[in-house]
């Protein structure tokens, strides 16, 4: 008999590659699975029938491996509830249709970037819970008009950016609150994938790496430095600024034109609202292989670094190194995460900050202020590379939307 408790109701919005991961406890399959006895996921929803059915079946299968997994450890309950949630999950092709037959508390939205701001208005006016994969928006208007509806509607919203969630970059934010290179300074954070982006549909809407890989690096970089900071001025570096080195790739062995940028060096400078304190961020991100500085954070007394995803390094101002590994609670009565990715740990998250009425980390505004941030990064660009302030350019793209 399945345990009674008190379940919040999810429904999944888009079932592509981040759903189901690449493997390696990634994806929002395996977090989902693993939160099974606070969250339901009741329905999936998607546009094209063929990957609402392969999302089902890796929904079924995922969930029916994890249940046999639960049962062999004494879990039984857990696994009960797995089993039950395969049989049960619903299928729809109409976000309309899903939000007005089933009784969801959150709506996982996991669409391409330009259906976002559909998908979270309409789970908004539903009455509904939001979390958002990343980019929110493709331009600031969209990211603002999102942002204003969140505060309209006084529901709990989340940026999903796994990221900040993740082992080392959490243990690295924790040692820096913690004062161990004294006052932070500056930040150098390389995010690239050598292998081009995760799917080349963001080729198709006109989302490149700056959007694809920025909004990582972004919402990364102002959380490790501090939430606190307010971004005030960005400026894209040479030599490479916002580029495209590849120009011509392979898409599972299908020639592709990209017409996006795949490489884009930039800073943003940060300043504290009351002590006029500044910090500067130097980012990397890529489709392509890593040309800039490995990342790391400065301080007045040392800088601290990942070492791989199970150690940091900290080095003081005379060279001195020391590693600190990163633990994992291993508690025999609860069940361990697929992976210490960040996805687990950011769905667990929202879910908690729905049941207790908790202000996300990454919330609404941080994620519009991002998409900002990287919007101003294309008008340093396309002005020789100069540096702008981000009230700048929004007074620019409201003067040009007549607002």
């Amino acid at each position: 008999m399945i345990a009674k408790m008190e379940r919040l109701k999810i429904g999944v919005v888009g079932t592509g590659n981040i759903f189901e991961g690449w493997g390696g406890g990634s994806g929002h399959l395996p977090a989902l699975s693993w939160v099974v006895d606070e969250a339901q996921v009741v329905a999936l929803c998607d546009l094209d029938e063929s990957a609402l059915k392969r999302a089902e079946w890796a929904l079924k299968k995922y969930y029916t491996e994890k249940a046999k997994e639960c049962k062999e450890k004494g879990f039984e309950e857990i696994a009960e509830l797995l089993r039950h949630d395969a049989e049960s999950v619903r299928l729809y092709r109409s976000l309309d249709k899903m939000l007005a037959e089933e009784a969801i508390d959150i709506v996982d939205v996991l669409t391409p970037p330009e259906h976002h701001l559909e998908a979270v208005l309409k789970s908004l006016d539903a009455g509904c819970h939001v979390m958002c994969e990343k980019p929110l928006a493709r331009d600031w208007l969209e990211a603002r008009e999102i942002a204003q509806a969140v505060e309209r509607s006084g529901k709990t919203f989340q940026y999903n950016e796994q990221l900040i969630f993740s082992a080392p970059y959490a243990q690295m934010r924790r040692l820096i609150q913690e004062g161990v290179i004294g006052e932070p300074l500056a930040l150098f954070l390389s995010l690239c994938v050598s292998f081009g982006p995760g799917s080349y549909r963001y080729v198709k809407s006109g989302v490149g790496a700056l959007l694809d890989m920025g909004s990582h690096a972004v919402v990364l970089a102002w959380f490790l430095l501090g939430f606190d900071l307010l971004p005030v001025r960005v400026q894209t570096l040479p030599p490479v600024g916002i580029a495209t080195k590849v120009r011509h790739a392979l898409d599972n062995g299908v020639p592709v034109e990209v017409t996006v940028d795949d490489d884009a060096h930039f800073a943003i400078e940060f300043e504290h609202p009351e002590t006029g304190c500044h910090k500067m961020a130097y980012i990397e991100v890529a489709w392509t292989n890593r040309d800039f500085h490995e990342t790391r954070v400065i301080g007045t007394q040392g800088e601290v670094k990942p070492k791989g995803s199970d150690a940091i390094e900290v080095t003081d101002v005379h060279g001195n190194v020391r590693e600190i590994r990163i633990s994992y609670p291993t508690w025999l009565r609860l069940l361990p995460p697929p992976a210490y990715n960040g996805f687990p740990q950011e769905i667990r998250a929202m879910i908690r900050c729905v049941k207790e009425g908790i202000k996300p980390l990454c919330d609404h505004k941080i994620a519009s202020e991002s998409i900002a941030i990287l919007n101003a990064c294309q008008l340093s660009e396309a002005c020789g590379r100069k540096a702008v302030t981000v009230s700048e350019f929004k007074e620019l793209m409201e003067k040009r939307r007549g607002l």
